[in-house]
C-alpha cells in the first residue's frame, strides 16, 4: 500500500522564503554587530542564543 504525496509548490515556496528571510535577518544582525565593533566571541554567543530561541519557540509561534 504505497501512497504518493502530490507536490505542493506553494508550500515549498513558503518554506524556502521563510528560511531565506530568517537567514537574511540573522546575517544582517551579525553584520550590524560587526560594524559596531563588537568582537567575534559575543557575536557567536548572541547568534547561538538567537538560533536556540528560534528553534525552541518555533512550535509555539505557529
Amino acid at each position: 500500500m504505497k501512497k504518493e504525496w502530490e507536490k505542493d509548490r506553494g508550500l515549498f515556496i513558503r518554506m524556502f522564503m521563510t528560511m531565506f528571510l530568517l537567514a537574511v535577518i540573522y546575517l544582517a544582525f551579525i553584520a550590524v554587530l560587526s560594524v559596531l565593533g563588537v568582537s567575534i566571541v559575543p557575536i557567536i554567543i548572541i547568534a547561538g542564543i538567537m538560533l536556540f530561541a528560534q528553534y525552541y519557540f518555533s512550535d509555539r509561534l505557529v
